[in-house]
């Protein structure tokens, strides 16, 4: 058999079989699909963490205290650990790996401005952390050391509507 008469053939076969030629073409098609669709939704997901995780810092580990059980066992009578400057301190001092070792506090305060009064999530950071987690001031300046050092009241206040969902 030639190769003339073998798609002379075929073309007969598909002729005749119409439903199952049609069927044939559809679930090529929608699996083709389905594959481009679920591999496209895939690496944009993948994406959008990787965007997540580079902002909020590359190669990048968080620690927070709380409530823990002398055998690390969720038991009712855990008691409640928290993070000192010290312990800060000695993580920086002991720390073989990490380029930076920083301290943040965070807890959800009152805010007021004018006649508005909101509860807000206000965090005490060191000044590095606009480093690492690449910052960047649309007006004013940074912390720094030097307002550590001598116990400035200063506040640097960010705001985005997708951040805290509301007006300022």
């Amino acid at each position: 058999m030639s190769f003339l008469e073998a798609v002379r053939s075929a073309l007969l076969t598909l002729r005749s079989q119409k439903l199952r030629t049609v069927l044939t073409l559809f679930g090529m098609v929608w699996g083709t699909a389905s594959v481009v669709f679920l591999m496209s939704w895939g690496l944009g997901v993948q994406q959008l963490l990787e965007e997540g995780f580079n902002r909020a810092g590359k190669n990048f580990v968080q620690v927070w205290a709380g409530k823990i059980g002398e055998d690390f066992t969720p038991a009712v009578d855990r008691r409640l650990l928290w993070f000192t400057r010290d312990d800060v301190a000695a993580l920086r001092a002991q720390s073989r790996y990490a380029d930076l070792v920083l301290g943040e506090s965070r807890d959800w305060m009152p805010v007021a401005s004018r006649q508005k009064m909101l509860t807000r999530d206000v965090r005490g950071i060191e000044p590095e952390l606009f480093e690492m987690r690449d910052v960047e001031m649309a007006a004013g300046r940074p912390l720094s050391r030097v307002d550590l050092a001598l116990r400035r009241r200063v506040a640097v206040v960010v705001y985005s509507k997708k951040m805290i969902g509301a007006e300022p």
